[in-house]
């Protein structure tokens, strides 16, 4: 099972390399993996249990960045956790931005391992980067600076 963006279950079809299933693949030689793919906005319900609150996700997805967040954009606007993302090539870096964006995240990650010399976020390949829930208060809002994306 993996997680995407769908209404409730579907299948899923992409190439595998070494044993993982990467949506960055394009080589039509390589095994293609069948699987099932949920929203988490339709599983985590079914499988919760009464105290459904999350406080913290990290997403490594192998290129299907983009897709889980949708796939989720409910549960985080509920409980505005954490959200640490693991970027990987292929994916583009506006677009996962823009989505962050939209389901109320700061678009300004923080490094987690940052790269020499990286003070700010440059979005590199296979690093992982700390989003935090954008204020919901405007005066807050105004107030946020960097080092509000790591409390």
């Amino acid at each position: 099972m993996a997680l995407g963006h769908c209404e409730d279950l579907a299948t899923e079809s992409l190439y595998s390399s070494n044993g993982m299933v990467d949506s960055t693949l394009d080589d039509n030689t390589a095994f293609r993996e069948t699987f099932m793919v949920s929203s988490f906005d339709w599983l985590w319900p079914r499988i919760s249990g009464p105290d459904s609150h999350i406080d913290g996700v990290k997403i490594d997805v192998q290129g299907m960045e983009i897709q889980v967040l949708k796939g989720m954009t409910n549960t985080l606007h509920r409980f505005r956790p954490k959200l640490l993302v693991e970027i990987h090539k292929g994916v583009s870096r506006s677009n996962l931005l823009d989505v962050i964006a939209s389901i109320g995240y700061l678009p300004c990650g923080y490094p987690v391992e940052p790269l020499p010399g990286e003070s700010e976020p440059v979005y590199a390949d296979d690093r992982t980067y700390l989003f935090s829930s954008a204020p919901t208060d405007p005066v807050k809002a105004s107030m946020v600076n960097s080092s509000d994306l790591v409390s």
